[in-house]
């Protein structure tokens, strides 16, 4: 397994087989069983990177797509393309999906598979991104090596998909 997100009482787990497993958890204590509901296939690369809501799963992997999922059958209803490497990191909310990649990039989608704006500055993958729908605030926390050879850096760019980016940076402590 190499993810998973909680959803109600269902993980969504994403593999290096290639798939995506829903699991139904029971509610007793400690959550001691469990069964697969679904299996979905479709990625010809490991699972890296999903999100689930009740209605959608989408995710992304080495074989450089994404995949929006229908939650209740498992089809898959898109397949974005843009990405020139492994898709590392996502988040989504109702109106855009938004990506990291392996090729140093984030990409900013509509739920119909367009890319929105590409934002172009990183200088390694985009392992991690945070979605904050109430600020409209999007944070990528870029690891870097060890010892630290510069600051760390905060990106905040309003998620408005017509607007420009607009940086912060958070010194190094």
């Amino acid at each position: 397994m190499r993810c998973l997100h909680m959803f109600g009482n269902q993980i969504v787990s994403g593999s290096s087989d290639m798939t995506i497993r829903v699991w139904d958890l029971d509610e007793g204590p400690g959550w001691s069983r469990g069964s697969c509901r679904r299996t979905i296939a479709g990625h010809s690369g490991a699972v890296r990177c999903l999100q689930a809501s009740a209605t959608r799963i989408v995710s992304g992997s080495y074989d450089a797509t994404l995949r929006i999922w229908d939650m209740i059958t498992g089809r898959c209803l898109h397949v974005l393309r843009g990405h020139a490497g492994a898709v590392l990191s996502l988040r989504f909310d109702d109106a855009r999906i938004v990506s990291g990649g392996m090729d140093c990039l984030i990409r900013i989608w509509d739920h119909a598979g367009h890319c929105l704006q590409t934002l172009a500055g990183h200088r390694g993958g985009v392992t991690s991104i945070h979605f904050s729908p109430e600020d409209q605030v999007l944070r990528l926390l870029q690891p870097l090596p060890r010892p630290l050879p510069r600051p760390l850096y905060l990106y905040l760019m309003p998620c408005v998909a017509s607007t420009t980016t607009a940086f912060g940076v958070l010194p190094h402590m």
